[in-house]
């Protein structure tokens, strides 16, 4: 057995289960709010999309009109700072070979010294003998 029935059967705010727009005020109001919030959300989101659109495009043409120029510029960085090490190298290269002829010199200074003392001690010792 089947209850058809009418919207003419209940009054308004009534139904069969009862009365459905008690809580009905607000509900509404509750949807409005969160629709007007749900809409601010959106047009942040869509803000926020607008501005990184943008960011996007300033990266693009920076990258574009500078791109080509900041490899350049790098590349002859790169070889200046080959060239300035290799100079560098050789100047470290150039004083430790100073270094070590200058040692050698001293050696040799300090060689001829002992042999200059040695020569006196015995020249002296002559001396002493012949006298």
């Amino acid at each position: 057995m089947w209850l058809e029935v009418c919207i003419d059967d209940f009054p308004s705010g009534r139904s069969r289960f009862g009365d459905v727009n008690a809580f009905y005020p607000q509900e509404k109001e509750d949807f409005r709010n969160l629709n007007s919030r749900l809409e601010q959300y959106i047009n942040l989101v869509k803000g926020l999309e607008r501005d990184n659109l943008q960011l996007v495009n300033e990266l693009r043409h920076l990258h574009e009109s500078w791109g080509q120029q900041n490899t350049e510029y790098k590349a002859s960085i790169s070889k200046s700072l080959l060239i300035n090490r290799d100079e560098s190298i050789a100047a470290i290269k150039g004083s430790a070979k100073q270094a070590i002829a200058a040692r050698r010199i001293n050696e040799r200074i300090d060689l001829f010294q002992k042999r200059i003392d040695f020569i006196r001690l015995a020249e002296q010792g002559d001396r002493a003998r012949c006298a």
